[in-house]
């Protein structure tokens, strides 16, 4: 059921949910399944399903620094920004140079109207990675 799900949420299929779903119940343990369902919730806008979702696979995998920013793109998203921000700088605590991270953090940074900031770190996330802006968001 797990390559199955991969496999339809690759294609972006709604038949990826179901099989995923069978995975995860088959093996509870797997951090992938709540991942890969966090991302396919994630990509319809299900924010309270994506969270629900990404917050299992932290659970099982709670050094998972992808998850983590993935649950700050939806507390950004959902204009909770202190969570977003609070998530984002456990990211950076563990790795100071990651420039998705420093690209949220001018995201938030914007979001509160403080311009000087978001520029700063936008410019740092460009440094750490060029050309990286909002379409890449493949983190």
């Amino acid at each position: 059921w797990g390559d199955l799900g991969q496999i339809l949420l690759a294609y972006n299929l709604d038949a990826a949910e179901p099989a995923l779903r069978k995975a995860a119940a088959r093996d509870p343990e797997a951090f992938r399944w709540p991942y890969f369902l966090g991302r396919f919730h994630h990509l319809r806008q299900n924010i309270p399903q994506a969270r629900a979702a990404y917050e299992a696979a932290l659970a099982l995998r709670p050094e998972d620094l992808p998850t983590r920013l993935r649950l700050a793109q939806l507390a950004q998203d959902a204009d909770d920004l202190d969570r977003a921000g609070a998530l984002v700088a456990e990211v950076l605590a563990r790795e100071p140079a990651n420039a998705y991270a420093h690209f949220l953090t001018g995201e938030i940074a914007a979001a509160r109207g403080d311009g000087a900031a978001a520029v700063a770190a936008v410019r740092l996330a460009h440094h750490r990675r060029p050309l990286h802006h909002r379409q890449h968001r493949h983190y």
